[in-house]
């Protein structure tokens, strides 16, 4: 298998939860001389709470590799998450300094480190610069998460809905949407939707993972999502999973839509 064959092998076993096909996948990476093995090998880890572990990876792959300033930020994630402030900011401080980094790990880096209007600034000014509208929506997350950190959870609120205004699909967007709405209910149940809609014309097709009360909840909790055009004919296809009383109601997976004619 080639490096980038690879890579594809380890993210999509990743996604999945497969960790053992990842952690042997981020092996072997780094045998062949691959950074991004520790990334892999680190989340991996991280997935099966072996925290110890995935911050050693960590500080191993900087070590080796100390321009990746993913490996920094990632470290960085790592050590606030299990408490250690100053150890966070000096990996924080490590993805500033790099020239590389792109705006939307510098603005996570400057929320992070307390330097909220920074932050976003810096995701402001890259705006208008960005690709496409999934690199936009990035940007547009780091300002919501920037104005969340702050307190000023109404702006956040806004600013996340336009992230998924832009890609309705962003899952930190979902994320702080979840958290900010703080809708919770001992009835809540896991629903997985197929949602079929039309655009000028065009059939589609997305899935979703959603949290709710019931059916009817789950389909508006979805249909806030869809392009507002779409949102009256839209036709749900509802399975019903597990009790879900432990978590928060809301989108949790949104999938790139298929139009028609076209394969996913």
């Amino acid at each position: 298998m080639d490096i980038d064959s690879l890579i594809q092998h380890a993210d999509e076993a990743l996604e999945t939860g497969n960790d053992q096909v990842a952690i042997a996948a981020g092996q072997r990476l780094i045998e062949l001389r691959h950074a991004y093995g520790f990334e892999v090998l680190a989340r991996a880890y991280w997935a099966r709470d072996e925290k110890t572990k995935a911050i050693r990876t960590l500080q191993d792959g900087v070590a080796k590799a100390p321009k990746l300033w993913p490996l920094w930020q990632l470290l960085g994630d790592y050590w606030t998450d299990v408490g250690d402030e100053k150890r966070a900011k000096e990996s924080y401080e490590q993805v500033l300094a790099n020239e590389a980094a792109d705006s939307v790990a510098r603005a996570h880096a400057l929320s992070e480190l307390d330097r909220h209007d920074e932050a976003i600034a810096t995701a402001r000014e890259a705006l208008d610069d960005a690709e496409d509208d999934q690199e936009r929506a990035r940007l547009q997350y780091s300002i919501a998460y920037a104005l969340w950190s702050k307190g000023d959870n109404s702006a956040a609120l806004q600013a996340a809905w336009d992230a998924i205004a832009l890609h309705a699909s962003n899952e930190d967007a979902m994320w702080l949407i979840r958290e900010l709405e703080r809708r919770k209910s001992k009835k809540a149940m896991q629903f997985r939707l197929i949602v079929e809609g039309a655009l000028k014309g065009r059939r589609y097709l997305v899935t979703y993972e959603v949290v709710a009360d019931d059916e009817d909840e789950a389909r508006d909790l979805a249909r806030r999502f869809e392009p507002e055009a779409s949102r009256q004919a839209l036709m749900f296809d509802i399975k019903k999973g597990g009790k879900a009383a432990d978590l928060p109601k809301g989108v949790y997976f949104r999938s790139d839509a298929v139009f028609e004619g076209e394969s996913d």
